[in-house]
């Protein structure tokens, strides 16, 4: 594909690690990796988010023995569509403060991973963010 435009941010304040221009659609994107046989139901993500154009979250599955991609899962809009609304549940810290508790992460939501759609190829994922 030519003409693709990669940018990235210096620190992850912004809640995407890469934006991409082709052709006039602008996608912030925040990618999050899980080995394939992980359990993990949920993932958090920076409500910064939620203020791009067209922002999604690519989930990507690995295979630890030989690193292939896929499958893929897939939380945002159509080009020039706004990702959907996280939802209301916070996040909170993945460690615990000198009191035990793990504290809350205003800034973040947990998207569940049932509100993400599948996608098996990376001609899936370019579709996707491309149109």
């Amino acid at each position: 594909m030519r003409g693709v435009e990669v940018l990235r941010p210096e620190v992850d304040s912004g809640g995407y690690d890469i934006a991409l221009e082709y052709q006039g659609v602008v996608r912030h994107i925040q990618l999050k990796s899980s080995h394939r046989d992980a359990k993990r139901g949920e993932i958090t993500a920076n409500v910064k988010l939620l203020e791009r154009p067209a922002a999604c979250i690519l989930w990507i599955y690995f295979d630890p023995d030989n690193l292939r991609l896929g499958p893929f899962l897939w939380f945002g809009g159509a080009p020039h569509e706004r990702i959907p609304e996280f939802g209301d549940k916070v996040a909170r810290h993945t460690k615990h403060n000198a009191q035990r508790e793990k504290a809350l992460r205003s800034g973040h939501r947990v998207i569940a991973k049932s509100r993400f759609v599948r996608l098996d190829g990376i001609d899936e994922v370019i579709q996707r963010l491309l149109g």
